[in-house]
């Protein structure tokens, strides 16, 4: 009898052992977001990561947030066997005409498991690019990386290259994290995307109004100058002349802070006289702290008559 419940018992250990071919990986992820003041953000996820086609995307929720530089930290997890290509980590595709540069430095433990990063031009044709199996070894990629190595993917497109692509034109840059091992055993890991920088393009320069009305009568009497700075810098700010001579100054050399920045201005010039009617140019220059040259300029207008404003 007891022979015959031991027999009957290891069948039914065998047949709860056998594997389930209806599960599927689930994977565990963590994605921190680190900024340059080394605040820490844990970001959800907008969509679940899972297996299959799916792909799990993270957005910022203001994309102020994404202006100056960041390293993110993925812990991937596996608890599985999975057969098909697994999507890890895809930060989403950014549209990088809201980016003046970008830059990623990728570092890994080794693991095997595959890291890329998207590009996509304005005809929708995909690029896959990175340095597939184990990462262990830095990894960078940036905007002007081709340039400076003069390649031509038209001429010697990669492998993993779908259609032509044109640099030149490329729009949105994504990060992919996958795997498509067969394990037996659970495992994790850590991928590292650090200094990753991203520079927001705004209006540079603005002028409101671009004309306007100093002669006292409290309509129109000043205009707005406003100039955003992506980085530090030292800056000048002056008012030119139609023949270039300088007429106003309000800043010489001035170390300023990366952002936002404005000047009110009266149409006055050095002496405190307004200055005649005519066409001004506002000029901003300057250095920044990694010894990139800017320069915003732009006409203002100055008519003491005001008849502008009464749509004649």
């Amino acid at each position: 009898m007891k022979k015959a419940f031991l027999i009957t018992l290891i069948f039914l250990l065998g047949i709860s052992l056998l594997p389930n071919k209806e599960a599927k990986a689930t994977p565990a992820v963590v994605i921190e977001v680190v900024d340059e003041f080394e605040e820490v953000s844990k970001w959800r996820p907008f969509a679940k990561y899972c297996s299959g086609d799916t792909e799990g995307s993270l957005y910022s929720q203001s994309s102020e947030r994404w202006r100056g530089r960041y390293s993110m930290k993925i812990d991937y997890k596996f608890n599985t066997k999975e057969e098909d290509n697994l999507t890890l980590a895809n930060p989403g595709l950014w549209d990088l005409r809201r980016f003046d540069e970008f830059e990623f430095w990728v570092k890994g433990d080794g693991k095997p498991v595959a890291l890329y990063i998207y590009f996509m031009d304005k005809k929708g044709n995909f690029l896959k690019y990175g340095p597939g199996g184990g990462i262990n070894e830095d990894f960078r990629i940036s905007s002007t990386f081709w340039k400076r190595l003069g390649i031509n993917f038209e001429e010697h497109p990669p492998k993993e290259a779908k259609g032509k692509i044109d640099l030149s034109s490329i729009t949105t840059v994504g990060i992919r994290l996958s795997d498509k091992l067969k394990r037996d055993t659970p495992y994790s890991g850590t991928i590292f995307i650090g200094r990753m920088r991203l520079i927001a393009k705004v209006k540079e320069l603005s002028l409101n109004p671009k004309t306007f009305s100093p002669n006292g009568d409290g309509v129109n009497d000043t205009t707005l100058i406003t100039y955003y700075l992506a980085e530090p810098a030292s800056v000048s700010a002056r008012i030119y002349d139609q023949e270039d001579h300088p007429q106003k100054t309000f800043l010489e050399n001035l170390p300023t802070l990366a952002g936002k920045h404005q000047i009110i201005w009266n149409g006055k010039d050095e002496r405190g006289k307004v200055l005649p009617d005519g066409t001004y140019i506002c000029r901003i220059v300057g250095v920044t702290n990694s010894a990139k040259i800017i320069s915003f300029s732009g006409e203002l207008k100055i008519d003491t008559k005001g008849i502008y404003r009464r749509g004649s």
